[in-house]
Protein backbone atom coordinates (compact mmCIF):
# COMPACT_ATOMS: atom_id res chain seq x y z
CA UNK A 1 0.00 0.00 0.00
CA UNK A 2 1.21 3.47 -0.81
CA UNK A 3 -0.06 6.71 0.62
CA UNK A 4 -0.24 10.12 -1.01
CA UNK A 5 -1.17 13.23 0.87
CA UNK A 6 -4.56 14.38 -0.42
CA UNK A 7 -6.55 16.03 2.37
CA UNK A 8 -8.61 18.14 -0.07
CA UNK A 9 -10.27 15.07 -1.59
CA UNK A 10 -10.93 13.64 1.87
CA UNK A 11 -12.69 16.84 2.86
CA UNK A 12 -15.02 16.49 -0.15
CA UNK A 13 -15.97 12.90 0.64
CA UNK A 14 -19.69 12.73 1.41
CA UNK A 15 -19.39 10.18 4.25
CA UNK A 16 -19.12 10.52 7.98
CA UNK A 17 -16.04 9.10 9.69
CA UNK A 18 -18.16 6.20 10.97
CA UNK A 19 -19.50 5.46 7.48
CA UNK A 20 -16.00 5.61 6.02
CA UNK A 21 -14.65 3.18 8.62
CA UNK A 22 -17.60 0.86 8.03
CA UNK A 23 -16.89 0.91 4.28
CA UNK A 24 -13.25 0.00 4.96
CA UNK A 25 -14.36 -3.19 6.74
CA UNK A 26 -14.69 -4.79 3.29
CA UNK A 27 -10.93 -4.43 2.61
CA UNK A 28 -9.08 -7.64 3.49
CA UNK A 29 -5.44 -8.64 3.76
CA UNK A 30 -4.82 -12.30 3.03
CA UNK A 31 -1.62 -14.33 3.50
CA UNK A 32 -1.45 -17.25 1.07
CA UNK A 33 0.75 -20.25 1.90
CA UNK A 34 2.56 -21.35 -1.24
CA UNK A 35 3.71 -24.71 0.05
CA UNK A 36 7.47 -24.62 0.55
CA UNK A 37 7.16 -22.30 3.55
CA UNK A 38 6.84 -19.24 1.32
CA UNK A 39 3.84 -16.95 1.62
CA UNK A 40 2.34 -14.24 -0.51
CA UNK A 41 0.32 -11.34 0.86
CA UNK A 42 -2.63 -9.94 -1.06
CA UNK A 43 -4.96 -7.04 -0.25
CA UNK A 44 -8.49 -6.94 -1.66
CA UNK A 45 -9.96 -3.68 -2.93
CA UNK A 46 -13.16 -4.07 -0.93
CA UNK A 47 -16.41 -2.41 -1.91
CA UNK A 48 -16.78 0.56 -4.24
CA UNK A 49 -17.35 2.81 -1.21
CA UNK A 50 -14.14 1.50 0.35
CA UNK A 51 -12.26 2.24 -2.87
CA UNK A 52 -13.68 5.78 -2.79
CA UNK A 53 -12.49 6.27 0.81
CA UNK A 54 -9.03 4.92 -0.02
CA UNK A 55 -8.78 7.22 -3.06
CA UNK A 56 -9.91 10.23 -1.00
CA UNK A 57 -7.21 9.45 1.56
CA UNK A 58 -4.60 9.06 -1.18
CA UNK A 59 -4.02 5.36 -0.48
CA UNK A 60 -3.25 3.17 -3.48
CA UNK A 61 -3.25 -0.62 -3.26
CA UNK A 62 -0.20 -1.88 -5.11
CA UNK A 63 -0.98 -4.31 -7.92
CA UNK A 64 0.44 -7.81 -7.53
CA UNK A 65 4.01 -8.25 -8.68
CA UNK A 66 4.41 -10.36 -11.80
CA UNK A 67 5.99 -13.79 -11.35
CA UNK A 68 9.74 -14.11 -11.85
CA UNK A 69 11.00 -16.15 -14.74
CA UNK A 70 10.44 -19.83 -14.00
CA UNK A 71 7.79 -19.26 -11.31
CA UNK A 72 4.39 -20.85 -11.68
CA UNK A 73 1.25 -18.85 -11.02
CA UNK A 74 -2.03 -20.61 -10.34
Amino acid sequence: MRSKRNSGAAARLDLSATEALTALNSVRMVDIALGDGATKRSVTHGSQRAATVLRALGIELDPPTPPQRGETVM
